[in-house]
């Protein structure tokens, strides 16, 4: 249960990324002069940007389970463990699409696109 709970902390952590995306769409859309690479980083972010609602989505559904069961007086070790498979199957399909969508613009931009499109974030 501990692991679902820290996989939904990373999701929710994503909860930012579509707009992260959007401007990087926006950036890469100036940086890459090259029309078929700009055309795939677009196209890889944008479709990681619905990878990322949709998981938004289900992790909504499965967390209203979570609580539900959480409330419920009778509720065992079993229907917490049902629910926490649900948010880590979310947790490890989110995690799968950024670093599969990575790799694949990482690919199709220099170390100079790759720094304007995603610049640093700043630290805390």
């Amino acid at each position: 249960m501990i692991a679902a709970l820290l996989g939904l902390l990373a999701i929710l952590v994503l909860g930012g990324s579509a707009s992260v995306l959007s401007d990087a769409c926006d950036r890469a859309k100036k940086a890459i002069p090259d029309k078929a690479r700009r055309e795939i980083v677009v196209d890889v972010a944008k479709a990681l940007e619905r990878d990322i609602k949709d998981a938004d989505k289900r992790l909504g559904k499965h967390f209203e389970e979570f609580i539900a069961v959480h409330v419920n007086y009778d509720s065992t070790e079993a229907d917490f463990d049902a629910v926490a498979v649900k948010l880590k199957e979310v947790q490890e399909s989110v995690a799968g699409s950024v670093v599969s969508s990575r790799d694949r613009m990482r690919t199709q931009m220099t170390r100079k696109e790759w720094d304007t499109v995603f610049p640093k974030l700043p630290t805390l």
